[in-house]
């Protein structure tokens, strides 16, 4: 198609389309019509690309540095299972001290009985 002109020309069935490219110009026209033949049009521009855009495939081939590899999820799970010992550390020494306060809040008169074998 050579120019806009020979675009607006070209002629469309009713309830039809057509694409027509410009051999001028770096664009698209879509030209359709509706049930009683009244055409319409649409112009689209386009540029040319040296390669294609990046897709969701073409970027699972390309290096992304978002994934993490085997060795940052074995780093990982090595912070977890410290972090793990030190929560069973830290719960078994509150164990160790509640018991420890627990036996200062008896009263001495327990204390006293139990040490001497004799009921309070």
């Amino acid at each position: 198609m050579q120019g806009i002109e020979a675009a607006r020309a070209y002629p469309v069935a009713p309830n039809g389309q057509v694409v027509l490219f410009d051999s001028e110009q770096q664009c698209i026209y879509l030209k359709t019509a509706d049930a009683q033949g009244r055409p319409s049009m649409r112009i689209l521009d386009y540029t040319i690309r040296s390669e294609a855009p990046k897709t969701a495939q073409n970027a699972l081939s390309g290096t992304n540095t978002d994934i993490p590899t085997r060795q940052d999820l074995n780093a990982l799970q090595g912070q977890i299972d410290a972090l793990k010992q030190q929560i069973e550390r830290l719960g078994h020494e509150s164990t160790l001290s509640a018991d420890a306060v627990t036996a200062e809040q008896q009263p001495a008169s327990t204390v006293s009985a139990i040490q001497t074998g004799i009921p309070g």
